[in-house]
């Protein structure tokens, strides 16, 4: 099971990020791109879990700037969700 999760989390960042961000200026707390240029998608998950056997976990996932990329959720093989926005 918890192959399973590593196989779909590192599915999830080859998917997503596709392209590096250059460069970005930061402005105080502020990420801003240059003019001329855009941030890459990126994602921001949760740690590493833990999942016993037999017992139900949630995983968080947020993709930021995802533009006209699609997200594909799968496990052992078979496609759970495209691009839908939350997956129970």
């Amino acid at each position: 099971m918890k192959s399973n999760l590593s196989v779909l989390v590192v599915f999830l960042l080859f998917f997503v990020t596709l392209k590096s961000v250059s460069s970005i200026n930061q402005d105080e707390n502020n990420i801003l791109p240059n003019s001329n240029e855009q941030l890459s998608p990126w994602i921001e998950a949760d740690e590493n879990l833990n999942a016993t056997l037999g017992k139900t976990i949630s995983m968080k996932c947020i993709v930021h700037n995802l533009k006209n990329y699609k997200i594909a959720w799968y496990f052992n093989g078979i496609l759970l969700s495209l691009n839908n926005i939350r997956i129970k």
